[in-house]
């Protein structure tokens, strides 16, 4: 298992009726802190939005293609670190095939059956998952190349030096 650092996973903007500014980052970052104490919330790395994962052919108990270890503001970025990533997913996004994510945020945390069973103190949006998106377009259009960051990583060229649209 390898690790991934520094993830540009969302920014500030309005998407599907979601509208957030550097106040919502903030909220997103304390919430993850705050739901540290709670291993079963701690965001996952999946593939795609879709309840039924066709590339594993599976609608539930799919399995966690990593974990967010770290989650920052960065100025009008939410960035993440993720840790327990396989190194064929790794090896899909350094070849192209995934190259965005997209953050599936809850807006308002007191309204889940974690809260409603609970976990208490925590107000307000959090992270739920991440997904890696390929050849869906992800709302939030800003994002930096996902190939791009693991090329780094692994010290090579990116897939490509042009822009994704």
């Amino acid at each position: 298992m390898s690790d991934l650092k520094g993830a540009h996973v969302f920014s500030c903007g309005d998407f599907n009726g979601f509208t957030a500014d550097t106040d919502t980052l903030r909220a997103l970052v304390r919430n993850f802190h705050a739901l540290k104490l709670y291993p079963s919330l701690t965001p996952r790395l999946v593939f795609g939005h879709d309840a039924e994962q066709h590339l594993i052919r599976q609608t539930s108990g799919a399995p966690s293609l990593g974990r967010v270890s770290r989650l920052y503001s960065d100025g009008d970025k939410l960035r993440a670190d993720f840790t327990d990533v396989p190194p064929s997913v790794k090896r899909m996004i350094a070849d192209g095939a995934y190259s965005a994510f997209s953050v599936e945020i809850v807006p308002q945390f007191e309204r889940t059956h974690a809260a409603r069973n609970g976990v208490e103190g925590i107000s307000g949006p959090y992270v739920k998952r991440i997904a890696l998106l390929g050849a869906d377009v992800p709302a939030c259009h800003d994002l930096e190349d996902l190939s791009r960051l693991v090329a780094s990583e692994e010290g090579r060229p990116a897939v490509s030096d042009e822009c994704i649209s």
